[in-house]
């Protein structure tokens, strides 16, 4: 594969890829049979929290691919390479829209998926809605779980058992990443691990996406705040924390 230009955001890697090279990259770990690959999807809350946390922070530079999901990473990178409108990166990489139009790109390859996370029932709703937009996709199994340690041999149980060979975690971070890192070598048969956060809420329709102009513009973070009023600490430190630190904090090149 072509060696991808990465970006540096306060000490976290990211990789400049537009969502079709995004997903065809995925593809080629999901048939990987001789290594196993991790992809996370960090936003501005997840750098800041990496700001704090040093052995999260190098957990995440260990993927074999980091997608920038939020539109403040892009402005980060413009900021500090003074290229506008998202510096050295091609375009935000939500969580959501990689693992959507890679479950469609694996849907005729005989690749196995396994969906672990959400509450009750969210995976298996998942699980239905993909097998009647992508068929013949192999959903061979879900659960619930958490990502408590002593979980996971239920987990690893029913993982084996499936055969899966790519393993979607919404357990949300900094926890679904940790778990990844944590338990993949002892998952026998799972070439690609990917930490999608929210993104069973929004496909399973818990929770409804913005409006596609409002993701272009960059305001899905004002859609979510009335959507969620409760997120609004969250949403302080992505909208208002994050690109404070970045000013202050960010080498410009």
């Amino acid at each position: 594969m072509e060696k991808i230009i990465r970006e540096t955001i306060l000490g976290v890697e990211f990789d400049a890829l537009t969502l079709e090279e995004a997903v065809a990259r995925g593809l080629v770990y999901a048939q990987d049979q001789t290594k196993k690959h991790i992809v996370v999807t960090p936003n501005p809350e997840i750098v800041l929290y990496a700001q704090k946390d040093k052995k999260y922070r190098d957990l995440l530079n260990k993927a074999s691919m980091s997608l920038p999901d939020g539109i403040g990473i892009l402005w980060a990178s413009a900021f500090k390479n003074r290229i506008i409108p998202h510096g050295k990166l091609k375009e935000r990489v939500t969580g959501v829209d990689f693992m959507t139009h890679l479950v469609s790109a694996m849907s005729d390859r005989k690749i196995k998926i396994f969906l672990l996370g959400a509450e009750l029932g969210i995976a298996q709703k998942v699980k239905e809605i993909f097998e009647k937009k992508y068929p013949p996709i192999s959903i061979v199994g879900t659960d619930s779980s958490s990502p408590n340690n002593e979980d996971f041999p239920e987990i690893k149980a029913k993982i084996d058992t499936s055969g899966a060979h790519v393993l979607f975690v919404a357990f949300g971070a900094p926890k679904q990443e940790e778990w990844i890192f944590s338990h993949i070598q002892n998952l026998p048969t799972i070439r690609l691990a990917v930490g999608v956060g929210g993104a069973f809420d929004f496909i399973a329709g818990k929770r409804k996406r913005a409006p596609v102009f409002m993701r272009k513009l960059g305001f899905e973070w004002f859609w979510r705040l009335i959507q969620q009023p409760s997120r609004i600490k969250r949403i302080f430190n992505a909208v208002i924390l994050f690109p404070l630190t970045v000013i202050f904090k960010q080498k410009r090149v």
